[in-house]
């Protein structure tokens, strides 16, 4: 029996369309604690723009020291982790959040928290 063919890999400009169209608010944390992307509905929820997040510290985004804390456990671990934290849109309403690592091959380039 042959083995299908490797799928080629996707586009960049594919994938971030993919993470953009995402309803829940997505932020790419970089192993360095800095955000490397938001998609629009994570723009909303903390009220910046991409261009003013992108290479900003993640603890500077409102509520950011609690992503920085799970962010960091999930590279750490290795693992997905979850947690509950006060929305930054109204501080009286809990929001979930759930950090994966981000492997580049074995490489963990840093976290995916939605």
């Amino acid at each position: 029996m042959s083995r299908p063919a490797k799928a080629p890999p996707l586009p960049a400009a594919l994938a971030r369309a993919a993470v953009d169209s995402i309803a829940d608010a997505l932020v790419i944390i970089g192993a360095d604690g800095g955000v490397v992307h938001l998609n629009p509905a994570a723009e909303e929820l903390f009220g910046r723009s991409r261009e003013r997040a992108v290479e900003l510290p993640v603890r500077a985004l409102p509520g950011g020291h609690q992503l920085a804390v799970i962010s960091e456990r999930a590279r750490l671990s290795q693992e997905s982790q979850s947690a509950e934290f006060p929305s930054p849109l109204d501080p009286g309403v809990p929001i979930s959040l759930e950090a994966s690592p981000l492997f580049d091959g074995p490489t963990i380039a840093g976290t995916v928290v939605v």
